[in-house]
C-alpha cells in the first residue's frame, strides 16, 4: 500500500542526475518559495504510463516522464505572474531538469533529469532521460585525497 509521499508523487524512489549548478538553482527563492517547490509540483503532475488528456483545443498523449502542466497553471498555484513562471521553467530547461515543447494549445514538459523510478514494486526507466553534464565553465571540484575526479 503506497504511503502519502508515494501517493502524491506516484513513485517511492527515483534516480535523478543533477549538476551542482542545477542544485544551486533549485535552492534559489522567489517570493518565499524555492524553485525546488515548483519543480516538485512538476514531478507531482508527471505521468508514469502513456496517458491521453484533454488539453487546450483537443487531446494530447503524454509518455512516461511528461506532464502537460502549463506556466499559467503553475503561476496561479504559486501566486506568481505567468511571465515570471515561464522564466523559471525556461531556466529549469537550461539546467537540464526539463525539456519544454510549446504549441499554441499545449505545453508539454519532459522531466529529463530522472533516469527512472520505483513504483508498484518495479523499476521503470524514463525514456526521456538525459544524463546531466556540468557546463564547461563550471569550476572543477577538488578531489578528496585517495579518490579520483571523473569528468
Amino acid at each position: 500500500m503506497p504511503n502519502a509521499i508515494e501517493s502524491k508523487l506516484g513513485f517511492m524512489n527515483c534516480n535523478m542526475s543533477l549538476t551542482a549548478e542545477a542544485l544551486t538553482f533549485l535552492s534559489q527563492k522567489t517570493k518565499g518559495l524555492t524553485y525546488y517547490d515548483i519543480f516538485l509540483t512538476i514531478l507531482e503532475s508527471m505521468v508514469y504510463r502513456t496517458t491521453t488528456m484533454k488539453s487546450g483545443w483537443g487531446e494530447v498523449t503524454l509518455q512516461p516522464g511528461q506532464t502537460a502542466i502549463s506556466n499559467e497553471e503553475l503561476a496561479r498555484q504559486f501566486k506568481l505572474n505567468s511571465k515570471t513562471m515561464k522564466g523559471i521553467v525556461d531556466r529549469m530547461a537550461e539546467y537540464k531538469l526539463v525539456s519544454i515543447h510549446r504549441s499554441p494549445t499545449t505545453t508539454v514538459i519532459d522531466v529529463v533529469c530522472i533516469s527512472g523510478w520505483y513504483a508498484d514494486g518495479c523499476y521503470h526507466r524514463n525514456p526521456l532521460y538525459l544524463h546531466a553534464k556540468p557546463s564547461p565553465t563550471a569550476p572543477s571540484v577538488p578531489s578528496t585525497p585517495g579518490t579520483q575526479n571523473h569528468a
